[in-house]
């Protein structure tokens, strides 16, 4: 799950340093987890912030390339 949500923080369009000491303290805080259920809720979070991350990447490469090849 780290390996995933780190390269997905790669083509995050925002500065790569600060995204990745997000993500490691979010993961720090819940590596403490023991409840199945818990484990698998964070689990099920983090592939939905993957998958967010990974259409906001898109949303802005849609937006630069449509602003510079704007037939006008």
């Amino acid at each position: 799950m780290y390996k995933i949500l780190l390269l997905a923080c790669t083509r995050f369009p925002k500065d790569v340093s600060v995204s990745r000491e997000r993500l490691r303290r979010a993961v720090m805080k819940n590596s403490g987890l023991t409840d199945e259920l818990e484990i698998r809720k964070s689990v099920e979070r983090g592939m939905y912030v993957a998958r967010e991350i990974e259409g906001m990447a898109a949303l802005h490469k849609y937006r630069v390339l449509k602003s510079r090849y704007k037939s006008t």
